[in-house]
Formats: structure tokens, sequence, C-alpha cells
């Protein structure tokens, strides 16, 4: 079989190893811009003049800005190393070239995503690349719709403020009926009664999201003809009233309960799911907090229970599960939500919107799609196998390259059962409502670059708002992609279109498949069943009794949480103890502005599993876990503290380095480990002296 294209060709590199054709395709780039410049409406005559150039204060004004340029350049070196492999910090690492080279040649149009107006073509990139996210995604491309955003936090606002509009549209239209006069009134229900024949007028809130959709949608279109009892089923919203109002109104004239609105979401959610309940009125105390699994998945035998105890007041929005949690990497079981909210459905406890937060790991579905053509030394195509053994032979070819490239020897790949758990929660994640995505996080491209996306583009309508001096032509359900003005579906107004040509030059040329984006995510994958095994090998033989112990044994994507246990001196190590070695040993590899980047051996982040947030009896289930005491206690403490990696780098296998002009070469990884070591044995000593 040919080989497939380097996936090294697709970034600068961290020594900035393709800066020849990175620099010339930039400059040309830039040539190609200016050209377009002097050529449009070239009679038109230029008025900065060869004798302006040439004014003392022109040139004078060149000098400052030179030398505060280079003044910037200096201070910029005290940033982040993410193209580095020794960067294990956060989920950032080295961009894909040709997203860095989509997006400065578009920068220089600075054209604004809002309506095609001021994007004629930017506004089309944005389609196109959200049309392979959402295939990704396992969406229908020709039924869903999303659009780009500045990131995670803004995606799951607007995912949830929809999900809110769309859970209280049944009481809207329960309420535009009950205020309209008599005879219009019989219009409103036969229009309701003719789409909907089972509506719930006596609880609206039981209607199911499908059902509100397809309502809203004919509601509307039967509607168009009549602008008064459109109007009026505009003034009874929740957009219009205000949510206070309108919960008052729903309750005095219709009988509603006294609504708690609530959202359910695990304890290792995004924080901004907070500020997503505060901005939407419904303050933090709407959060259902559900309880992680040992697994650090959202438990649904604890999310039942507690939707269980919901009482009439209860009125449930949302349901939030994680693709890939900040955290721990950590994947909900997204089929097992969808057959609960169907059990809901069906026994007539109402129903809910399903939000999936992907912002991390949704890229790793690049994975789901299969190579066409035969792996390297293997009898069959991974077309002919079953996908779980695809997907471990995939995870194995990608192993044995790297390791081919390296000094390391041995074999890491995910075992058929991890595979086969992986493939039925990646492609149930298309049973969301709503997907909430970050290119600039697993997709490799720059800052900000967000998205979401809905099952059914019919969804944006419930927070749609005009602006009178653009264009808001209205489009049919076959042209959902080319609405000339997406600005009033989304929650911000103002967006770069050199995003969305970063993303799709991307797409173009690096795919969302295994031959493409999925080897990156596979690479990741690996390298992180590598560094684990050799942190538990390395730390084991430098600090003998003391053991490198991870909270997720197998993550479910490329983040690793680990402490240290064991005993020392003759001694355990306390709880105490061992969250003291990772708090002390964060310190010693942060970096900070005062100290220059380049004496920080390696950079990585903390965690902590605070008691305000876990229960004293999931803290001590994790810690006997870890510590391999059962009867071990907490005593005083207030969590757990773990040193997080995320392995982003598709090539850490293959990092070495030669130091002190040494003959030989030491893995990055080993060598990683080693430091710790090293900085563990030194914190120790001051432990225990």
């Amino acid at each position: 079989m040919p080989e497939l294209p380097s996936p090294k060709a697709w970034f600068l590199g961290p020594k900035a190893e393709n800066q020849e054709f990175f620099e010339r395709t930039l400059l040309e780039s830039f040539r190609d811009y200016c050209y377009w410049r002097r050529n449009f409406h070239p009679e038109d005559q230029a008025y900065i003049r060869s004798e302006d150039r040439l004014k003392p204060e022109f040139l004078d004004y060149q000098e400052v800005l030179s030398d505060r340029l280079f003044e910037m350049l200096s201070q910029l070196k005290k940033s982040m190393p993410f193209f580095s492999p020794r960067y294990l910090g956060h989920m950032v690492k080295d961009l894909l070239m040709p997203g860095t080279l989509g997006y400065i040649a578009a920068m220089f149009y600075n054209q604004n995503n809002i309506t095609q107006e001021s994007a004629t073509i930017t506004t089309r990139f944005e389609a196109e690349a959200l049309k392979t996210i959402v295939t990704m995604l396992g969406y229908s491309e020709d039924q869903a719709w999303g659009h780009l955003c500045s990131g995670g936090t803004v995606a799951n606002m607007e995912a949830l403020w929809v999900a809110r509009n769309v859970r209280l549209f049944p009481w809207q239209v329960a309420l535009a009926c009950h205020r309209a006069e008599p005879e219009a009134q019989i219009r409103i229900k036969q229009w309701v009664n003719t789409h909907q024949p089972d509506f719930p007028w006596q609880n609206p809130a039981h209607l199911n999201v499908q059902a509100t959709l397809d309502l809203q949608a004919k509601l509307y279109q039967s509607l168009a003809l009549e602008p008064e009892l459109a109007s009026l089923l505009h003034q009874n919203s929740v957009v219009h009233l205000g949510l206070l109002s309108f919960a008052r109104a729903c309750q005095t004239e219709l009988g509603a309960p006294a609504w708690n609105l609530r959202v359910a979401y695990s304890q290792n959610a995004h924080y901004s799911m907070r500020k997503s309940l505060g901005l939407l009125g419904l303050g933090e105390e709407a959060a259902l907090k559900i309880a992680l699994d040992a697994d650090l998945r959202m438990d649904l035998n604890d999310l039942e229970r507690v939707l269980n105890q919901l009482d009439h007041n209860d009125l449930l929005l949302a349901v939030v599960g994680v693709y890939g949690s900040t955290e721990e990497g950590a994947i909900d079981d997204f089929e097992a939500l969808d057959q609960l909210r169907k059990k809901r459905e069906k026994a007539g406890l109402g129903s809910f919107w399903l939000h999936a937060d992907a912002c991390y790991g949704g890229y790793a579905l690049s994975l789901l799609a299969q190579n066409d053509s035969a792996c390297e030394n293997e009898p069959k195509s991974e077309a002919e196998m079953e996908p779980a053994a695809a997907l471990q032979t995939f995870l194995q070819s990608v192993a044995k390259t790297a390791q081919a490239r390296s000094n390391e020897k041995g074999f890491w790949a995910w075992n058929l059962s991890r595979c086969q758990r992986w493939l039925n929660v990646s492609r149930a994640l298309s049973l969301a409502d709503s997907i909430s995505l970050d290119p600039h996080k697993l997709g490799y491209l720059p800052y900000p670059a967000g998205s979401v996306a809905y099952r059914d583009y019919r969804s944006r309508e419930f927070i749609r708002c005009e602006a009178p001096y653009l264009n808001s032509e209205t489009v049919s359900e076959t042209q959902a992609w080319n609405t000339p003005y997406p600005g009033k579906y989304t929650l911000e107004g103002s967006r770069p279109g050199a995003t969305s040509a970063a993303i799709w030059l991307a797409h173009q040329t690096v795919p969302l498949n295994r031959q493409g984006h999925g080897r990156l995510v596979a690479g990741t994958v690996v390298s992180t069943v590598y560094l684990q095994e050799v942190l538990k090998a390395v730390i084991a033989q430098e600090l003998t009794g003391i053991h490198c112990v991870f909270l997720s044994p197998e993550p479910d994507l490329n983040i690793l949480c680990y402490g240290f246990t064991g005993s020392w001196q003759g001694q355990p190590l306390s709880l105490k103890e061992s969250n003291v070695l990772v708090e002390e040993l964060y310190q010693r590899l942060l970096a900070r502005e005062v100290q220059p980047q380049q004496t920080q051996d390696f950079i990585v982040s903390m965690t902590r599993l605070e008691s305000s947030t876990y229960s004293k009896s999931q803290l001590e289930g994790y810690w006997h876990r870890l510590s391999g005491d059962p009867l071990a206690s907490l005593g005083a403490e207030n969590g757990l503290a773990f040193i997080r990696t995320v392995v982003m780098d598709p090539f850490l296998i293959e990092a070495v380095t030669r130091a002190d002009f040494q003959s030989h070469t030491v893995s990055l990884c080993r060598l990683f480990a080693l430091t710790l070591s090293q900085q563990l044995k030194q914190i120790l000593a001051l432990l225990r002296p």
C-alpha cells in the first residue's frame, strides 16, 4: 500500500522545520492581497503619494512602529511554548498550517460573518466548514445547521438559550391562545390541533422536543397570512416578556405551577454551565448536579434518581452530557441519556432538551470514518473488519509507525472492549439535539474558533432576532446553509470571517476521517497510553515504594490525571502528603512571566476534586482505589489533587532530546518521568526529613 502523506507536513513543527514552505506561502498570500488592492478600480488614484512617504514625520512613525513592534515581539517570547512536546498543560498545541495560513490570508480582508453583505465569501466558507463538522458529528447535512462562535462558553450558552425557548414554547402557545379574542382562540386551537392533535393543553411541558419543533414550524407557516395572530404569539413569548413576566403570566392565567426551571449536568461539567444559568436568568440553584461514576462519567443511575425526585413545580429544561470532560476527557453515554428521555416521555413524566458539550473531544469523531485502503502489513482492509477491530488495527498501525521512528520498544493501543465502548458512545453523540465543539482545541486551529450545531436546523428559529439594516431575506428549508444573514440566528453578532477561512482550508486539506484528522487524534491516544506506562514504570523504578496512580486508569481520550501514593521510609503516604506532592510539583513546573520559559523543562497543569463539589463518600471511594487501602480516611482534607497532563501532541512518542552534547538521545516522555521523579525526591525529603 502506498504510504499516506506524513501528518508532519501539516504543522510548522516544534523547531519551525517547515518554515521555508510556510514563509513562502504566507508571503504569496500577502502579495496576492496587495495585488487585489491595486487592481480594484486601477483608474482610482492613490492618495498615499511618494512625497508623503518621504516626509520626516512619516518616516518617524515607521521607526516608532518598528521599535514598538520589536518590543512586543520580545515580550511575546515569554508566552507559553504550546508548539513544544514539553508543553503538557492545557488543551492547546501546535497549529495546523492550513488553519494559520487560511486565518492570516483571510484576516487581511477583515470580513464580518454576520451577513453576506459584509462577508460575501467567508460566510460560504463557514457554511461549508460547518457541513464537514456536522457530518463528522453524525448529523444529517440536509437537516442540521450550525455556525462558528468565539468558543465553547458562547456555544454552550446559546444551546441552553435555545433549549429554554424550545421547552417553553408550548406554554407560549397556550398563553397566546388564552389571551386571544374568542374568534382568534378558535382559529389558534384549530391550527394547533391540526398540526399536533395530542397537544397537552393542561400541561404543555409534556410536548417533546421534536414535536415542539414541528409545531412551531407549522404554526408560523399557518400564521404567515395572519400578521396579527403571529404578533400575538410573539408578544406572549419568553423572549418578549422576559422570564419573570412569562412565568408569572403562565401561573396566574394558565394555572401553571410556581416553576423551578432545572438543567441537569454532571459534577465535571464545564464552568460555562454555571455562567449560562446566570445569563439566562435561571440562577445556579437551577442546576441539578449529577454524580460521577468510578470512571468519571455521568452516573446514569444517579441522574434517573434525581429526575424521579423532581416535583410538580420543577420544569426540566435540559440535560447536558459531556464528550470529553475538561478535567479527565471522560465521555458520557448519550445513547443511555436518549433512552432515559424516551422512558420519561412514555411514562408521562415530561421531556427535555439533550445537549452535548463536545468542545474538547468532538474532533475525535474523525476516527469514525474508516479508511478505504488496506492497512500496511494487515491481511484485510479496515472496511472488511468489524468496526472495533478496524479501529484497533488503525491505532496499532499508528503505534507501529511511531515505534519504528523512535528508539522505543513495545506496543501501545486500546484493547477491543475499549474500542467497542468508544465506538458505541461516539456514534450515539448524534442523538443530542445540540452539540458544542471547539476547533481551537483538538482541531488544532487558531483562537477564537468555537462552534455549535443543531440536529434540526429549525431550532435556530427560537432565538431569531432581526435587524432592519441587514439583509433579512426569507430562506426556504432547502437553503438553510445559504442564509444571507446568519447573524440573526447567533448569540454573537460580529464574527471574524478569518476563522471560517481557517477551518475551511484545514478541512479541505486535512479531511475529518482516519486518513486525515483521525491520524492526529489516534497519535494522541496512542501517546497517552505510552506516557501512562512510562510514568508508572519510571517512578516505580526511581522511587521505591511510590506509585504513580491515575484517576481514570483507562481514559476515554487523551487526558491523564494522576497523583502519587504508596509508602516512603516505611510509612504509607497520607492523603495530605499525597496532595502536597502534587501541589508542590505543580508549583515547581508552573511557568510564570518572570521566569524565562526556556528554563522550564516541562509544563503541566493541575486539577482538584473539591469537597464542595464531590461528596465525602465519592472522595473516599476514589482515594481508596488510588491508595489501595480500603480503610484509608480522608480526615480533614478537603479534596484530592492531581497533576493534569493533556496529551495533544500526536508525535509525542517520537519526541527525543540530546542534552549536554551526549551521543545518545533520550525519549522526552522518559525524561519527563525522570524529571518528576527527581522533583518528587526533593519534595519527599522536605516532607520527611
